[in-house]
């Protein structure tokens, strides 16, 4: 990661430019609601809010993508691809349908939470890098994959606490470093869990 650390930046920049056009979007649309009617600001943030879910679901994709390929010593996107609108949408509608069950048995309980954390923690690499799958079939594949390895899982998501903690104290500096970090850690994670699932299958 320190040798290539400003390419493991990309997805970071990435999001935060996507989260500045999304603040002046917000804004206007705030002005909307001040200076106009509701019934005209009303289907702006309808239609903000569900490119905000298509851009979230798009950056996590490519980061995905991103950290996948880098993991593998050549990145193929640049900046401006974090931008263009080419991921599968079967890919989004996927990614949706797992984070919206995965949700669901998380806010079941405390424990249940942290259980299905672990389990779908690589979520965003298994839909990036498994094609023709579509989103009930991820919900099963993705337990398949993780559950022989949940202790490790845990392990490793806990060892990430010390990292999150260094954010908060820094006021958000360290995730320069701790977030391209993180991804690169479960990118590999991913890619050897499914490598076992491979052999085992």
């Amino acid at each position: 990661l320190s040798s290539n650390y400003f390419a493991a930046l990309l997805p970071f920049i990435a999001g935060i430019l996507w989260g500045l056009i999304f603040a002046v979007l917000i804004a206007i649309n705030v002005l909307l609601y001040i200076f106009t009617y509701p019934f005209i600001a009303a289907p702006v943030s309808a239609i903000i809010i569900m490119a905000l879910i298509f851009i979230i679901c798009n950056l996590k994709l490519k980061s995905a993508e991103f950290y996948l390929s880098f993991f593998h010593g050549g990145y193929r996107l640049g900046l401006k691809d974090f931008f263009s609108c080419s991921v599968n949408l079967n890919a989004i509608w996927s990614l949706i349908v797992v984070n919206i069950i995965s949700f669901a048995l998380s806010i079941m309980g405390i424990f249940l939470g942290g259980f299905v954390s672990a389990i779908y923690s690589i979520k965003d690499f298994a839909i990036a890098d498994i094609p023709d799958t579509y989103g009930k079939e991820y919900v099963d594949l993705i337990p398949k994959i993780t559950k022989p390895h949940i202790i490790d899982i845990a392990i490793l998501k806990l060892s990430f606490l010390w990292w999150n903690l260094l954010v908060v104290l820094t006021l958000g500096l360290a995730a320069f470093y701790v977030i391209p970090y993180k991804k690169m850690t479960y990118a590999k994670m991913y890619k050897y869990l499914y490598e076992k699932y491979v052999e085992k299958d």
